[in-house]
Protein backbone atom coordinates (compact mmCIF):
# COMPACT_ATOMS: atom_id res chain seq x y z
CA UNK A 1 0.00 0.00 0.00
CA UNK A 2 1.15 3.38 -1.03
CA UNK A 3 -0.11 7.05 -0.03
CA UNK A 4 -0.97 9.59 -2.40
CA UNK A 5 0.86 12.46 -2.01
CA UNK A 6 -1.67 14.96 -3.34
CA UNK A 7 -2.86 17.21 -0.07
CA UNK A 8 -6.49 17.08 -0.71
CA UNK A 9 -6.39 13.10 -0.57
CA UNK A 10 -4.28 13.01 2.12
CA UNK A 11 -6.71 15.20 4.10
CA UNK A 12 -9.42 12.41 3.11
CA UNK A 13 -7.39 9.86 4.84
CA UNK A 14 -6.57 11.86 7.98
CA UNK A 15 -10.71 13.07 8.64
CA UNK A 16 -11.42 8.76 8.13
CA UNK A 17 -8.49 7.86 10.65
CA UNK A 18 -9.96 10.65 12.84
CA UNK A 19 -13.56 9.24 12.11
CA UNK A 20 -12.38 5.46 13.19
CA UNK A 21 -10.69 6.98 15.87
CA UNK A 22 -13.48 8.48 17.26
CA UNK A 23 -16.23 5.62 16.66
CA UNK A 24 -13.55 3.48 18.35
CA UNK A 25 -13.84 5.80 21.79
CA UNK A 26 -17.33 5.78 21.21
CA UNK A 27 -17.56 2.02 21.83
CA UNK A 28 -14.99 1.98 24.55
CA UNK A 29 -17.19 4.45 26.50
CA UNK A 30 -20.34 2.64 25.84
CA UNK A 31 -18.46 -0.20 27.04
CA UNK A 32 -17.60 1.55 30.31
CA UNK A 33 -21.52 3.20 30.75
CA UNK A 34 -22.63 -0.33 30.25
CA UNK A 35 -24.29 -1.77 33.37
CA UNK A 36 -26.48 -4.80 34.22
CA UNK A 37 -27.79 -3.63 37.51
CA UNK A 38 -29.94 -7.10 38.05
CA UNK A 39 -27.42 -9.67 37.25
CA UNK A 40 -25.38 -10.63 40.07
CA UNK A 41 -23.23 -13.58 40.91
CA UNK A 42 -21.02 -15.40 38.09
CA UNK A 43 -23.26 -13.83 35.12
CA UNK A 44 -22.58 -9.73 36.80
CA UNK A 45 -18.46 -10.85 36.88
CA UNK A 46 -18.61 -12.32 33.33
CA UNK A 47 -20.07 -9.09 32.11
CA UNK A 48 -17.91 -7.14 34.11
CA UNK A 49 -14.76 -9.05 32.85
CA UNK A 50 -16.44 -8.73 29.49
CA UNK A 51 -17.26 -5.10 29.45
CA UNK A 52 -13.34 -4.26 30.61
CA UNK A 53 -11.63 -6.14 28.11
CA UNK A 54 -13.61 -4.70 24.87
CA UNK A 55 -13.55 -1.31 26.69
CA UNK A 56 -9.41 -1.42 26.47
CA UNK A 57 -9.83 -3.20 23.37
CA UNK A 58 -11.64 -0.39 21.76
CA UNK A 59 -9.10 2.13 23.42
CA UNK A 60 -6.02 0.75 21.93
CA UNK A 61 -7.33 1.00 18.29
CA UNK A 62 -8.68 4.34 19.07
CA UNK A 63 -4.75 5.08 20.06
CA UNK A 64 -4.13 3.19 16.96
CA UNK A 65 -5.97 4.99 14.59
CA UNK A 66 -4.45 8.24 16.64
CA UNK A 67 -1.15 7.01 16.07
CA UNK A 68 -1.74 6.68 12.33
CA UNK A 69 -3.50 9.63 11.79
CA UNK A 70 -0.24 11.74 13.44
CA UNK A 71 1.77 9.67 11.05
CA UNK A 72 -0.35 11.06 8.24
CA UNK A 73 -0.14 14.30 8.97
CA UNK A 74 3.53 14.05 9.76
CA UNK A 75 3.86 12.36 6.19
CA UNK A 76 1.41 15.41 4.85
CA UNK A 77 3.99 18.37 6.39
CA UNK A 78 7.07 16.53 4.42
CA UNK A 79 5.70 16.35 1.74
CA UNK A 80 4.48 19.46 1.54
CA UNK A 81 8.28 21.18 2.58
CA UNK A 82 9.86 18.67 0.10
CA UNK A 83 8.25 19.95 -2.73
CA UNK A 84 8.95 23.37 -1.37
CA UNK A 85 12.51 22.67 -1.06
CA UNK A 86 12.89 20.40 -4.58
CA UNK A 87 12.27 24.00 -6.28
CA UNK A 88 15.68 24.63 -7.12
CA UNK A 89 17.29 22.09 -5.76
CA UNK A 90 20.75 20.04 -6.73
CA UNK A 91 20.52 16.39 -7.52
CA UNK A 92 21.81 15.41 -4.02
CA UNK A 93 19.77 17.51 -2.27
CA UNK A 94 16.69 16.21 -4.04
CA UNK A 95 17.68 12.95 -3.61
CA UNK A 96 17.89 13.58 -0.09
CA UNK A 97 14.58 15.32 0.12
CA UNK A 98 13.07 12.29 -1.72
CA UNK A 99 14.30 9.56 0.63
CA UNK A 100 13.08 11.90 3.64
CA UNK A 101 9.37 11.76 2.37
CA UNK A 102 9.29 7.85 1.23
CA UNK A 103 10.81 7.30 4.92
CA UNK A 104 7.55 8.99 6.34
CA UNK A 105 5.74 7.76 3.69
CA UNK A 106 6.74 3.93 5.11
CA UNK A 107 6.14 5.37 8.98
CA UNK A 108 2.61 6.37 7.76
CA UNK A 109 1.63 3.17 5.64
CA UNK A 110 2.77 1.35 8.73
CA UNK A 111 0.78 3.22 11.00
CA UNK A 112 -2.68 3.05 9.30
CA UNK A 113 -1.60 -0.62 8.32
CA UNK A 114 -1.34 -1.57 12.32
CA UNK A 115 -4.23 0.56 13.22
CA UNK A 116 -6.46 -1.37 10.46
CA UNK A 117 -5.40 -4.60 11.59
CA UNK A 118 -6.16 -3.42 14.99
CA UNK A 119 -9.51 -2.90 13.93
CA UNK A 120 -9.90 -6.22 12.25
CA UNK A 121 -8.34 -7.63 15.61
CA UNK A 122 -11.13 -6.28 17.35
CA UNK A 123 -13.99 -7.16 15.68
CA UNK A 124 -12.94 -11.11 15.32
CA UNK A 125 -11.58 -11.18 19.20
CA UNK A 126 -14.32 -9.82 21.04
CA UNK A 127 -17.48 -12.53 20.68
CA UNK A 128 -20.80 -11.16 21.10
CA UNK A 129 -22.36 -11.11 24.70
CA UNK A 130 -24.59 -14.30 24.81
CA UNK A 131 -28.37 -13.69 24.68
CA UNK A 132 -29.93 -13.17 27.80
CA UNK A 133 -32.47 -16.22 28.59
CA UNK A 134 -36.55 -16.03 27.43
CA UNK A 135 -37.22 -18.28 30.67
CA UNK A 136 -37.75 -16.95 34.01
CA UNK A 137 -35.58 -18.25 36.77
CA UNK A 138 -36.56 -20.83 39.04
CA UNK A 139 -37.34 -19.78 42.80
CA UNK A 140 -35.21 -21.63 45.33
CA UNK A 141 -36.38 -25.74 46.00
CA UNK A 142 -37.80 -25.60 49.75
CA UNK A 143 -41.13 -27.05 51.62
CA UNK A 144 -44.24 -25.53 49.58
CA UNK A 145 -46.45 -22.75 51.36
CA UNK A 146 -49.70 -22.12 51.22
CA UNK A 147 -50.91 -20.71 48.43
CA UNK A 148 -52.97 -17.34 50.07
CA UNK A 149 -56.49 -17.08 48.55
CA UNK A 150 -56.37 -14.72 44.82
CA UNK A 151 -58.56 -12.65 43.97
CA UNK A 152 -60.21 -12.35 40.78
CA UNK A 153 -57.82 -12.06 37.75
CA UNK A 154 -58.39 -9.39 35.94
CA UNK A 155 -59.37 -9.08 32.33
CA UNK A 156 -56.33 -9.19 30.08
CA UNK A 157 -54.04 -5.96 29.47
CA UNK A 158 -52.31 -5.55 25.86
CA UNK A 159 -49.08 -7.06 25.48
CA UNK A 160 -46.26 -5.15 26.91
CA UNK A 161 -43.55 -4.42 24.43
CA UNK A 162 -40.24 -6.27 24.72
CA UNK A 163 -37.90 -5.13 27.04
CA UNK A 164 -34.18 -4.04 25.59
CA UNK A 165 -32.02 -7.31 25.43
CA UNK A 166 -28.46 -6.59 27.50
CA UNK A 167 -26.89 -7.36 24.47
CA UNK A 168 -28.38 -4.48 22.89
CA UNK A 169 -26.40 -1.95 25.51
CA UNK A 170 -23.52 -1.23 22.88
CA UNK A 171 -25.43 -1.71 19.58
CA UNK A 172 -25.55 1.63 18.19
CA UNK A 173 -21.57 2.01 18.36
CA UNK A 174 -20.52 -0.83 17.13
CA UNK A 175 -23.32 -1.06 14.23
CA UNK A 176 -21.90 2.59 13.15
CA UNK A 177 -18.41 1.01 13.48
CA UNK A 178 -19.31 -2.78 11.33
CA UNK A 179 -20.84 0.26 9.17
CA UNK A 180 -17.99 2.03 8.92
CA UNK A 181 -15.48 -0.50 8.67
CA UNK A 182 -17.63 -2.68 5.90
CA UNK A 183 -17.54 0.85 3.67
CA UNK A 184 -13.70 0.84 3.90
CA UNK A 185 -13.31 -2.23 3.23
CA UNK A 186 -14.93 -1.93 0.15
CA UNK A 187 -13.30 0.87 -0.81
CA UNK A 188 -9.77 -0.27 0.15
CA UNK A 189 -9.67 -3.75 -0.44
CA UNK A 190 -5.93 -3.92 -0.49
CA UNK A 191 -5.71 -3.01 3.14
CA UNK A 192 -8.22 -6.34 3.87
CA UNK A 193 -6.52 -9.24 5.83
CA UNK A 194 -7.65 -12.03 4.49
CA UNK A 195 -7.76 -15.08 6.70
Amino acid sequence: MSLPDEFHSLRNVQEWLRRMRDESASAALACAKATAVTWNGPASQAFDDYRHRARMRWLDTSEAFETAHDAVETYLHTVAEVARLSLGADGELLDRLEQQRAGEERRAVRAVDQAAEELWNVRSELPALPVVLTTAPRPPAGPPHPAPPQPPAPPPAAPEPPKPCAADFMAKPHVEGLVTSLALAARYRHWLRVP
